[in-house]
């Protein structure tokens, strides 16, 4: 199937499957998007910003975007790399000379590099300290000088990866060193502007319309808790900026290794210095400079998730067909990186998909959310076949059935689960009306709730 016709597929069943998901799963919200060839061709949003006044999400809806503003630094590091200000393999001390005074189990400030940062090869501490996640205090620049006496030091650089985002945060006072302007202007100036980026903030302003939630408490699920806004200060550089799917698009496009795209802010080389891989995390994951490097079926996907309270966020880039995937929430208590990746497979379970056989039979009436003694299941109608899923997965296209329709009531199974009906039918119910009432499924009766 072609990647065209296969990002269409995965917008109708995301459009199907995601209201009952956050339904389910009690999600506040979620903003989703998927770019291809550097262009944003899908965007939704889905649940809620701020459930009490039921103000819904957009692919507008700003979050906390955490972890993924290491991405941004990093950019800011590499563009300083092109125009000479920096070298990779430079020492922090030579543009931050405090540094010096980092102590720990292990001696060697000296020897740390800028992309031992980058790749969190460094072996420094993963968070300092000071109790800024839990509090939202985050430290100013003194306080957070003083925290490099205390242990900072863990284990001897380039052993091993450890990822800190502390670490990371130095790499702002690198920025502002090398440029000789200050980190926020920098990144306004160098990447938010050129990149024509319209809501994204490098911290807090004075609110963020966007609520951010805990976890649904057992016992409590009408009170869920709220967490209290905060600016990031010193940890700008790893895990400040507030961003929004369609700002996030610009970002992934511009990361585009297409010999066509155009090099807005990185040129081609460099960036596929950023996208390789040069630090294992886990047996087949690897970390670029400031991007995870893996495989989803074969293909090769840069990313980067993001958890700050109330908010999860999560992109990922096929950097070989140059598709994308964005995924934005306003609480970090659902696995937002697997809903993501699920998305990523749909794609390409349907890019691998053969097509099948040209059908008589409009399928668009079978739709919808059907309901049975064990729970949902949403069926969508696609070109010549239905798809099958369930609201409580995370992965829609494991395990997944495919409907071929045989006569206007019977329908083949086809799928990729061993334990389903593969290769018997289903019969669908229709009322005098011919509109769809409900189905049987195997032995399962199940009833249409919705449409």
């Amino acid at each position: 199937m072609k990647t065209q016709e296969a990002i269409q597929n995965t917008k109708k069943v995301i459009n199907a499957w995601m209201p009952r998901k956050i339904f389910y799963g009690r999600i506040p919200g979620i903003s989703v998007g998927i770019t291809y060839k550097g262009r944003l061709v899908y965007k939704a949003g889905f649940g809620f910003s701020d459930i009490k006044n039921k103000k819904k999400t957009t692919s507008k809806t700003p979050y906390r975007i955490a972890s993924i503003s290491k991405t941004l630094t990093s950019i800011a590091i590499l563009q300083l790399y092109e125009k000479k200000k920096l070298n990779l393999d430079d020492p922090l001390i030579k543009h931050i000379p405090w540094f010096k005074a980092a102590k720990g189990k292990v001696k060697g400030a000296e020897n740390i590099t800028i992309r031992q940062i980058l790749t969190h090869s460094g072996g420094i501490f993963r968070d300092g300290t000071t109790a800024h996640w839990s509090n939202g205090k985050f430290p100013n620049l003194n306080e957070f000088k003083k925290e490099l006496k205390k242990n900072s030091l863990v284990i001897e650089n380039q052993k091993h990866f450890k990822y800190s985002n502390y670490a990371f945060s130095l790499l702002g006072e690198v920025i502002k060193s090398a440029s000789g302007l200050s980190y926020e202007d920098y990144i306004r100036k160098f990447i938010i502007k050129p990149l024509g980026l319209v809501s994204t903030q490098v911290d807090l302003g004075d609110s963020l319309e966007t609520l951010g939630y805990g976890r649904v408490i057992p016992g409590e699920e009408n009170n869920r808790q709220i967490f209290k806004q905060c600016k990031a200060n010193s940890y700008i550089p790893a895990a400040g900026f507030i961003s929004n799917v369609e700002d996030l698009a610009r970002v992934v496009g511009a990361l585009s290794l297409r010999e066509e795209a155009k090099d807005t802010i990185l040129s081609r080389e460099t960036k596929k210095e950023m996208l390789r891989e040069h630090w294992r995390t886990v047996e087949d994951d690897w970390y670029g400079l400031g991007v995870e490097i893996y495989k989803i079926k074969n293909r090769k996907v840069a990313a980067h998730s993001g958890g700050f309270p109330g908010f999860a966020s999560f992109f990922s880039l096929d950097l070989e067909n140059d598709i994308g995937v964005i995924t934005l929430s306003n609480t970090s208590a659902i696995p937002l990186g697997m809903i993501n990746s699920g998305i990523l497979k749909l794609i390409y379970y349907f890019i691998d998909k053969k097509d099948e056989k040209p059908s008589k039979v409009k399928l668009d009436k079978y739709a919808g959310t059907y309901q049975s003694i064990d729970g949902e299941t949403i069926l969508v109608s696609l070109k010549n076949f239905i798809f099958s899923t369930s609201p409580g997965t995370n992965q829609p296209s494991e395990g997944v059935e495919i409907l071929i329709p045989q006569s206007k009531k019977v329908f083949g199974v086809n799928g990729t689960s061993v334990f389903s009906q593969v290769g018997e039918n289903v019969t669908f119910r229709l009322d005098k009306k011919n509109n769809v009432t409900g189905l049987l499924w195997g032995s399962y009766p199940l009833k249409k709730i919705e449409q």
